[in-house]
């Protein structure tokens, strides 16, 4: 099978490319485990059209980062009260990203299996090539230009597992749900050197809901 029709399988399997394409806003709600330490962290991810991405990261401790993109430009911010987030209070510490910081966000959205295929015709890739992830077979197609292999169950044509060899990161997606007409991952496995280093588990998945353009705005304190 070529990788034009092997990846139209993959595409059909995730709710066929007219709904990938309609999304265009997301809320994603989910629990990270960090190891060893197996320290919790609640993140809640907005995306909106135009290259707007923004990450609320809460620890228990009450430390809450939020990282926002939009476009080139991006910033994080660090609040010490949860509750300070979403307000006209401003943060304890805000700095700009660095260019490469920007990409580095911008590139962690553009290789999640969803928007891969969505904009599979973008990209130049590898036929199929049949390979074994966590004991399962798979199909994997290499993606060279962003040093990066995805790969495919052969029966369901759902994504397995991405390789990310810029980072050295290999994440497993599993148990995948219908909602809004998309298939979704709700649980991610991230290993390093063959060592668990994240479990991630989703809670909410909301597409095409309505995003103010003020969760994207990148500003700092004069």
């Amino acid at each position: 099978m070529d990788s034009e029709t092997f990846l139209g399988r993959c595409l059909a399997a995730m709710g066929g490319l007219s709904h990938l394409h309609g999304v265009r806003t997301i809320r994603i709600r989910s629990e990270r485990t960090v190891f060893p330490s197996r320290e919790t962290v609640q993140l809640t991810v907005f995306r909106k059209a135009g290259g707007r991405i923004r990450i609320e990261e809460s620890l228990a401790s009450g430390t809450t980062t939020v990282t926002i993109v939009n476009g080139l430009a991006g910033v994080r911010h660090t609040y010490d009260n949860p509750d300070d987030v979403g307000t006209k209070k401003w943060p304890l510490v805000s700095e700009r990203l660095t260019g490469p910081e920007v990409e580095t966000v911008k590139r962690s959205i553009r290789l999640y299996p969803r928007n891969f295929l969505a904009h599979a015709d973008e990209h130049s890739y590898s036929d199929p090539i049949p390979d074994e992830v966590a004991g399962q077979s798979v199909f994997c197609v290499e993606l060279p230009a962003e040093n990066a292999r995805f790969c495919f169950d052969g029966e369901t044509f759902l994504c397995r597992s991405l390789l990310d060899r810029n980072r050295g990161l290999l994440t497993i997606y599993e148990d995948y749900r219908a909602i809004s007409e998309v298939t979704t991952p709700c649980r991610e496995r991230r290993f390093l050197n063959n060592r668990l280093q994240e479990e991630e588990t989703v809670s909410e998945v909301l597409y095409n809901l309505e995003v103010a353009d003020e969760l994207f705005e990148v500003k700092i304190k004069d």
